[in-house]
């Protein structure tokens, strides 16, 4: 549920007016996660986030109705051998 609150005249969505877009959202989501285990890498921040962004590709692509057996191997797994 989205907050607002009285801007002057203007009502403000305040989760709009702090974040500007899902993908800062899904940003601050991830790095505050990291950072209040006490991690301070942000390397592993962004491997995280790389990690969930792929996933949710697939999501995507397999509730479009296509199985996942189609997808090239290296969208569910980088690693995969060539």
């Amino acid at each position: 549920m989205a907050a607002s609150a009285r801007l002057g005249e203007k009502e403000v969505n305040v989760d709009s007016a702090i974040f500007s877009s899902q993908t800062e959202r899904t940003a601050w989501r991830i790095a505050t996660h990291h950072l209040g285990c006490g991690q301070r890498d942000p390397v592993k921040m962004i491997v995280d986030a790389i990690e969930q962004e792929r996933a949710r590709c697939i999501d995507l692509i397999e509730a479009a109705g296509f199985s996942s057996d189609d997808l090239s191997p290296f969208i569910a797994d980088p690693h995969a051998d060539w």
